[in-house]
């Protein structure tokens, strides 16, 4: 499932990069929490050296994909343009997916 997570995750990249911040650090190709520190030191030390006020809010989104309604995550992603059959595999994956644990011989409905 990794590899199949990999492809796709390049398929929706490709088709949503041009539409996303450049400011947008998570689940970006070619940065890292590096630069994102160093562009918020940045902004921090503009302001600060122009007498303006800063506030910062820090959030942990830790299993956000997991919190998150599946139907908001899919609107959002047709949004930002994702179309054709990659748009219909992820509906697919997130929505019309069943899921089943086997312990020995026995299977859940």
């Amino acid at each position: 499932m990794k590899g199949i997570e990999g492809i796709i995750g390049e398929m929706v990249w490709n088709q949503v990069k041009h539409r996303i911040n450049l400011d947008q650090f998570g689940c970006s190709q070619g940065v890292s929490t590096t630069d994102a520190l160093i562009s918020l030191l940045n902004e921090f030390f503009s302001a600060t050296d122009q007498g303006d006020e800063m506030r910062l809010r820090l959030l942990d989104f830790k299993k956000a994909y997991d919190l998150i309604d599946h139907n908001i995550l899919i609107n959002k992603l047709f949004k930002l343009g994702i179309d054709g059959n990659l748009k219909s595999w992820i509906y697919a994956f997130l929505l019309e997916r069943k899921q089943r644990v086997m312990l020995g011989n026995v299977v859940s409905p």
